[in-house]
């Protein structure tokens, strides 16, 4: 507020102002026109906003509020046995009687600006836009929740939780805040006296399930740390069927988890935090301890808090899984790469739809952009190497008759740099008991693995080290092309480098 003062007192300028502390939140009037200021932002005020219109509409993926609040802009996903399943958008006024105009419609991949005659199907996510009172109507005539939840479990006491908790309770909803700080605690108690304030520990179970978790119609985990959060999330949608809303501070940290495939992840942790939790006799340090163990193996980070090679078999197949799928496209990671096994079962997919219809024309899409034929060659060739240097590398280990575990996985570990592999090669284990050839085979798959196998096998072939006469003008050329890119595929037709 401050610098926005002097700003505006030197240079006549529009000033915005961020203002976090809670104690001026009710004086924002008064100070944009004391000051001067154009605008007053408070983030944690703007998204516990943001939570209080999602739990007016359960049902909806996503709210944005137009003409200060008077239009909103509803995502609904058409769920199974809607009555919009196979209705036309122009029977949506005539059958239902409701004034809302259907804005976009996607479906799988396609992303639709629906004319009359559209019909709308199941999984469909449509966008509408209507007033308030009118989105009500058309939510209650479709069957989807309409009225704002009753009782919600706020996780964390921190400023979003109390201003949060403070809309909730004027809306009439029952609040039940959870904070570890006593006093805290105590602060809250003085501020929200309508709220039930309990101190504890948000990510005990055992006074999750005492407060009634599974009876709440909605949870919002907002503490500091967002794997907690996350994790606090899984644990609240094994218990209840409400509505679930997590706080994530850091905005690459959505991105990773989307260019890793949250899905897969989220679905690797659960099987497994199942499959071990007789190892650790609580389920929730069974999912903290799964949910490393398939971060740290997806990634390629090699990290290790746990000996999981006592785990059960099937949570050691799927740790093996894993570690071929790799991290995303062009991290430092290791693997085969999401993007190329992606790629690789559309192309498969559309192989198949070929043979049923033979002049059916297919188009590979990753994250709604087209992939051309050259490229979805090259994932075929990669995959081709992949799995050659793979079985070469194995019958070459497998000389030291180590066992079919230990011989698979430590190819696995190394190829995919994934660091433990298991058995002889597990978490407490090492290669120290490998012989001198095997060493070299593993350093080979380490490099080959970090560098990308086609500028590797690259090396191998006599055109790189056959000595050519280069003309002047090409020189600098050929020596660029000495070096190669990670993760760059490159098509080499004698002197000519295609990237």
């Amino acid at each position: 507020m401050l610098c926005c003062m002097i700003a505006r007192k030197a240079g006549k300028c529009k000033t915005i102002a961020r203002v976090r502390n809670p104690i001026y939140n009710k004086e924002i009037g008064f100070l944009k026109e004391e000051l001067g200021l154009s605008m007053v932002i408070n983030p944690e005020y703007e998204a516990a906003c943001e939570i209080a219109r999602i739990l007016r509409f359960p049902s909806a993926i996503d709210i944005n509020m137009f003409h200060r609040g008077r239009v909103e802009l509803l995502n609904l996903k058409v769920e199974h046995g809607s009555v919009l399943d196979g209705m036309r958008v122009m029977e949506i006024h005539s059958k239902l009687k409701c004034d809302i105009l259907v804005s976009v419609v996607e479906r799988e991949e396609d992303i639709v600006i629906p004319n009359g005659e559209f019909i709308i199907r199941e999984e469909d996510t449509i966008s509408i836009i209507a007033p308030h009172k009118k989105a009500i109507e058309f939510l209650e005539k479709i069957g989807m929740i309409k009225n704002p939840v009753k009782s919600t479990m706020l996780i964390g006491g921190g400023d979003i939780s109390y201003y949060l908790a403070k809309k909730l309770l004027k809306y009439g909803i029952n609040v039940t805040l959870i904070e570890q700080d006593r006093e805290r605690c105590e602060e809250l108690s003085e501020l929200l006296p309508k709220a039930m304030i309990i101190h504890g520990d948000g990510t005990d179970q055992n006074l999750l399930m005492e407060e009634g978790i599974t009876e709440v119609e909605s949870l919002a985990s907002l503490t500091g740390i967002d794997e907690e959060n996350i994790l606090l999330s899984l644990y609240a949608k094994s218990k209840m069927n409400g509505k679930i809303i997590t706080k994530v501070n850091r905005l690459s940290f959505d991105e990773v988890i989307n260019s890793l495939d949250l899905g897969s992840v989220l679905v690797a942790t659960l099987i497994i935090g199942v499959n071990i939790r007789g190892c650790f006799g609580s389920i929730w340090v069974a999912f903290q301890q799964a949910f490393f163990q398939v971060a740290s193996i997806i990634t390629t980070t090699g990290f290790s808090t746990t000996d999981f090679n006592q785990w059960p078999t099937l949570s050691k197949s799927i740790l093996v899984i894993i570690m071929f799928i790799g991290a995303c496209a062009g991290s430092t990671g290791g693997g085969i790469k999401v993007s190329r096994i992606v790629i690789a079962f559309k192309n498969v997919k559309n192989e198949i739809s070929s043979f049923i219809h033979p002049k059916s024309v297919h188009i590979i899409r990753l994250e709604g952009k087209k992939v051309n034929n050259d490229v979805a060659k090259s994932v075929s060739i990669y995959l081709i190497l992949y799995g050659l240097i793979f079985v070469a590398s194995m019958l070459l280990i497998s000389l030291e008759n180590k066992g079919f575990e230990t011989t698979f996985t430590s190819v696995a570990a190394t190829l995919n740099n994934i660091g433990p592999g298991l058995d002889g090669v597990g978490p407490m284990e090492n290669f120290g008991g490998f012989h001198p050839f095997s060493k070299c085979v593993f350093m080979f798959d380490m490099l080959a693995g970090r560098l990308e196998l086609i500028p590797m096998a690259i090396l191998f072939t006599p055109w790189t080290w056959k000595k050519r006469k280069i003309e002047p003008e090409k020189r600098s050329l050929f020596t660029k092309a000495s070096f190669f890119c990670q993760y760059k595929m490159v098509e080499i037709t004698n002197t000519k480098i295609v990237l």
